[in-house]
């Protein structure tokens, strides 16, 4: 059996379906460290999806599994996001996601990494 859904908006953050998550910029930044960092030591996962279930249980209400398109993620862009627009193609997301040697999604998941430890969250 197939279902088509219609008509969703797909910049709608999956804690209008899940009901509320208590997302802040902080806590963002550290789960998204925590994610990225296993990445980076695990360069055989493909995809977030097969995180281990500590971390995929972390993350998993979050839009695209990723606390910070919770934050960040909308019509107008991904503005303050610390990846920038992850969907094209000069980001090293695009890149970790497309890449199909071991380790060169080693090398984008840390430049990820890299990334978010620079940026100053509200607070830091």
């Amino acid at each position: 059996m197939v279902y088509v859904i219609r008509n969703i908006n797909l910049f709608t953050s999956h804690s209008e379906f899940f009901g509320e998550i208590d997302m802040t910029e902080q806590k963002a930044k550290r789960v998204s460290l925590e994610v990225w960092r296993y990445l980076a030591e695990h360069p055989e996962i493909k995809f977030k999806s097969f995180l281990p279930d500590k971390l995929l249980n972390k993350v998993r209400q979050s839009a695209f599994y990723c606390p910070l398109c919770e934050l960040f993620n909308s019509p107008d862009g991904c503005t303050g996001c610390p990846l920038k627009a992850c969907n094209k193609r000069d980001t090293f997301f695009y890149k970790w996601r497309n890449a199909i040697k071991e380790k060169t999604r080693k090398k984008y998941a840390q430049k990820i990494v890299d990334a978010i430890e620079a940026w100053e969250t509200e607070g830091n």
